[in-house]
């Protein structure tokens, strides 16, 4: 089973170093979003926090996290949009609405990302011990 490894403030450390860059390296693009950059940055650190402190090689983890961040951009952004064009079409009444099932929709992607990126990081411990049961 993969759990939380001891001895990886290494790894954590080169995750926030990572996601900092990230953050920084995609901030200029989301200029005036400023939702959209402060979703995006929360999902993630969350994402680094819950990656990054598991047993397994580096390499996997940072090809995890870049994915996972790929992914978490274009799910924000899309996200973003289509709040916009239906706040445009139903009018900004809906907006509080909005407010409250728009972090709850943003953190969807991440729910669904984790178990896929444990199961790439710490796959390969588990398939030997399955068959001595």
């Amino acid at each position: 089973m993969c759990e939380r490894g001891r001895g990886y403030s290494r790894h954590l450390v080169l995750g926030l170093g990572l996601g900092l860059i990230i953050c920084f390296a995609v901030s200029p693009f989301l200029i005036g979003q400023y939702e959209l950059l402060y979703s995006f940055s929360v999902s993630e650190f969350l994402l680094i926090f819950s990656i990054f402190l598991l047993n397994g090689s580096l390499k996997r983890k940072i090809i995890a996290s870049i994915a996972g961040s790929i992914l978490g951009l274009l799910w924000n952004v899309l996200l973003y949009h289509f709040t916009f064009s239906v706040a445009n079409f139903f009018g900004y009444s809906i907006n509080l609405i909005s407010v409250t099932v728009n972090p709850l929709l943003g953190i969807l992607w991440l729910i669904s990302f984790y178990p896929l990126s444990l199961t790439f990081i710490c796959g390969s411990e588990g398939r030997g011990s399955s068959s001595a049961r």
